[in-house]
């Protein structure tokens, strides 16, 4: 979708054309964590109590936080 909307030059977001000139770099660090962190390590990270992003790891919100 977002590809498409670059080649038929629709008006893009500058954060989506970041997303698309680095998607690779995204995928590749995506398969590094899968290949170097232990089976279950996600579920070792502190949970947020409150708000709207209860019970997701606070990694979550820290990483929208600089979005």
């Amino acid at each position: 979708m977002l590809a498409a909307a670059a080649m038929t030059e629709q008006r893009i977001f500058p954060a989506v054309d970041w997303l698309l000139d680095n998607f690779c770099l995204i995928e590749e660090q995506i398969s590094v964590s899968h290949r170097d962190l232990p089976s279950g390590y996600s579920r070792g990270l502190p949970r947020l109590r409150g708000g709207e992003s209860t019970g997701l790891p606070r990694v979550y919100d820290i990483a929208l936080a600089g979005c």
